[in-house]
């Protein structure tokens, strides 16, 4: 793998999303998710924040309040790159506000991994991501596969997606319903150089083939590169 990056690049994105999943689980709902990624020189710097518009009741009469930044992720890492995959290394801490730490869900900083690719002469992307918290002893991993087709630039994006939770992830309750779930989706999109703007569907589900654990999440957003 080579780590020579030619040039800073920007990408900024916000997206209104029905419901916001994170390792599998619902953690916010009806909410705005808005960030940037700064890479450099192969280092990656960004910075992620959830703005719930209304507050979500959830188990243990714990309550998710609305309000901006309920949560705010700040990653840091290194990119690899190659022309089969690219690999980042690095950290993303997660801060939850008091008011938003439902589900047993607490400000913590974990370990992360991202392998990501595509085909040759194709607009098949993949990714898989690992993330393992020590604090919370909750250790996740999921992979995604992203089938584009269309226009020069509107597309629509078949996607599925497979995780899996660690089972001894005893200090989360809502991860124990969710050791293995799957994601299924599609996109539409209008894509230019500088600009994206996209609407998505998704369904969380407990497997491909059975049924149970659906839950239905709809995105529509814009994302920007510099």
């Amino acid at each position: 793998m080579t780590s020579i990056a030619s040039a800073v690049t920007v990408t900024a994105d916000a997206a209104y999303k029905t419901k916001v999943f994170d390792s599998g689980t619902v953690i916010f709902e009806n909410a705005v998710v808005a960030g940037a990624e700064v890479e450099a020189l192969g280092f990656v710097l960004g910075v992620n924040t959830f703005n719930p518009v209304e507050a979500r009741d959830v188990a243990a009469n714990k309550t998710a309040s609305s309000g901006l930044f309920k949560r705010v992720d700040t990653t840091l890492g290194y990119r690899f790159t190659a022309p089969l995959a690219n690999l980042t290394l690095g950290a993303v801490h997660k801060s939850f506000s008091k008011s938003a730490q439902a589900d047993g869900h607490s400000s913590n900083t974990a370990l992360v991994a991202r392998l990501n690719g595509g085909v040759k002469g194709t607009l098949l992307a993949w990714d898989a991501v690992t993330t393992i918290d020590s604090k919370n002893r909750t250790n996740n991993v999921e992979a995604n596969v992203r089938v584009p087709f269309g226009f020069k630039w509107v597309k629509i994006a078949p996607a599925v997606g497979l995780g899996f939770n660690d089972p001894g992830a005893a200090t989360i309750a809502a991860l124990k319903s969710s050791k293995r779930y799957a994601l299924v989706g599609v996109g539409v999109g209008y894509y230019s150089k500088t600009a994206d703007v996209y609407a998505e569907y998704t369904q969380r589900r407990n497997s491909f083939t059975g049924s149970g654990g659906e839950v239905d999440a709809v995105a529509v957003g814009a994302r920007l590169r510099f």
